[in-house]
């Protein structure tokens, strides 16, 4: 279910999150530099229709990663605290990515969905993973279609225990503030609350982590952190990291609304449990 325009979900507002950017690019001015080149088009599905068709084409739609192959040790830690079976995973901008598939292959508690706004290469990875997966593998493993700017609200209340972003996002800065703001709010507003963000990307922490923590603050239960990935090959002349976002449940753990408490003044509402049939509420 969509949330109406004002509505917040783990302290998150679409509109927050548009603000938060656009105060953090005032002093990087990372997007306006990248926004100047060739980059932009890294935004459009266009683009990458075009590049996995012709990847398709000279690879024959074997699997290919972004930035750096993870290992199963890469992301055990920052995944392991899950205790919810089954594990629900969104993997964001999958590509040709087997991330979500080795997920779903290393453990039969994990339930993934991998999408990407490009139908070409969701049309190859369905394909390759009829040769790669089991049946049952299959059945807990999907690649669906989903444009995020777009449509950043498709999967609101979806609850995912953690959403897989594997340089999606720094491809969404390319389009402007507002347009990756809508992929991030697509990725937030997806999450259960106590859910995980995790961004694989090569932008160094001074950066990102300056962005996460605007975007997704302390004060609303966000916990913020990162580490560098270790890499077998030497001759790699970049370094990547993993950032790691957590909604820590507790004073805002669900949807929640700015109301008007009249008189001029404003509250924060947070309600609980509602699906569930419960009704608490709590003010702020």
């Amino acid at each position: 279910a969509n949330f109406p325009q004002n509505m917040r979900h783990c302290g998150i507002s679409r509109q927050s999150l548009i603000a938060a950017l656009r105060q953090w690019e005032s002093a990087w001015g990372v997007v306006r530099a990248e926004a100047k080149g060739p980059g932009f088009s890294y935004s459009t599905v266009q683009y990458w229709d075009r590049f996995y068709s012709k990847k398709a084409k000279s690879r024959g739609g074997e699997p290919q990663e972004w930035y750096v192959e993870l290992k199963n040790s890469d992301i055990a830690g920052v995944l392991g605290h899950i205790s919810t079976i089954p594990k629900r995973a969104l993997h964001v901008g999958c590509g040709f990515s087997m991330l979500g598939a080795n997920l779903a292959m290393e453990s039969a508690d994990w339930h993934v969905d991998n999408v990407d706004a490009s139908d070409v290469v969701i049309e190859e990875m369905r394909k390759r993973a009829l040769e790669l997966l089991t049946d049952e593998q299959l059945q807990r493993c999907t690649w669906k279609h989903w444009d995020l700017a777009a449509d950043p609200e498709l999967e609101a209340g979806a609850g995912y225990d953690v959403v897989l972003d594997k340089g999606f996002f720094c491809a969404s800065l390319f389009g402007g503030t507002a347009h990756a703001a809508d992929c991030l709010w697509a990725c937030v507003s997806a999450l259960r609350p106590g859910g995980v963000l995790i961004q694989v990307d090569e932008d160094p922490p001074e950066q990102r982590l300056e962005l996460l923590r605007k975007a997704l603050p302390k004060e609303f239960g966000w916990q913020i952190s990162s580490h560098s990935i270790e890499q077998d090959d030497d001759s790699s002349h970049f370094e990547y990291f993993i950032y790691r976002a957590q909604h820590v449940v507790g004073t805002l753990n669900s949807a929640c609304t700015v109301v008007d408490l009249g008189e001029g003044s404003r509250g924060l509402v947070a309600a609980r449990d509602l699906a569930a049939g419960g009704g608490a509420i709590e003010e702020r």
